[in-house]
């Protein structure tokens, strides 16, 4: 069952776990409110409005603002010292960004 949840999360964003539908997906948006957190997202918006990108590729480009500014936040559940747990993507989610299923094992693309 908390596979299937994730699923619903991973696809729809955040709007999808808190029951929207795919009509009134809103714009990504900071989730915590930490500093700089906003302006992180901007980053990533200007960049996805390319097009989707892997979430592999945006975690390596914004690696160090986001262990910088999210995860050094005391506003986030987010430890410093840890790396590769998976806290990107689910911050990602959190803000709103829609994360694809997955393909190749463990990759997936994301848009805005």
């Amino acid at each position: 069952l908390a596979m299937a949840s994730w699923s619903a999360v991973a696809w729809h964003g955040a709007d999808a776990a808190a029951g929207a539908t795919a009509s009134h997906h809103r714009s990504p948006a900071a989730y915590f409110g930490a500093p700089g957190e906003a302006l992180l997202v901007s980053d990533i918006i200007g960049l996805l409005e390319e097009g989707p990108r892997e979430v592999n590729n945006l975690s390596s480009r914004f690696a160090v603002v986001f262990n910088e500014v999210v995860r050094g936040s005391h506003l986030t559940p987010y430890s410093p010292e840890r790396r590769n747990d998976g806290s990107f993507k689910k911050w990602l989610l959190l803000c709103g960004f829609e994360v694809g299923p997955l393909f190749d094992r463990n990759r997936a693309f994301v848009s805005a």
